[in-house]
């Protein structure tokens, strides 16, 4: 791990006095400021780019084989698909191993994950080879998904 600049760091509050300075504030970006940002130089290229705004555009395709859920599969770019995906509670996911690494955020709402609860704001990481055996949806949910399509079109 590379160092930390000294123009970084900030105080312990475990060993520094309430009275000492806030250090963290002075490198902080000022976001309340209604200046106009300037543009950046150059045009840039969209090459291997996607961009998409998700609305009703991008249609909701079936998500499982249970019914519960359905997906908007949105970016996408060398093989890998981002999915948003709403799941009724109940909801399981058909049990599959990874050929590649998949990645989850989790909206709204509380899912169980291989015996883990997630709630809003969590996240997985699952590894090239690893089975998904255990995911159900306690709660209505709602979370973004990476992961790449395998060839014959299913989750993976």
């Amino acid at each position: 791990m590379p160092a930390v600049p000294a123009s970084a760091t900030t105080t312990d509050p475990a060993t520094t006095p309430d009275t000492a300075p806030d250090t963290t504030s002075a490198t902080a970006p000022d976001t309340t400021s209604d200046a106009p940002l300037a543009p950046l130089p150059g045009t840039p290229s969209l090459e291997g780019w996607s961009i998409v705004h998700v609305d009703d555009s991008v249609p909701w395709i079936p998500w499982g084989a249970d019914g519960k859920a359905r997906a908007r599969l949105t970016a996408r770019a060398d093989g890998y698909v981002m999915a948003l995906v709403e799941a009724e509670p109940g909801y399981v996911t058909d049990p599959h191993v990874h050929t590649h690494t998949e990645f989850l955020y989790v909206i709204e709402g509380t899912c169980v994950n291989q015996g883990v609860t997630m709630t809003t704001g969590d996240v997985f990481a699952a590894a090239v080879g690893s089975h998904h055996t255990h995911f159900q949806a306690r709660t209505a949910l709602r979370y973004l998904s990476v992961f790449k399509m395998p060839q014959d079109g299913g989750a993976g």
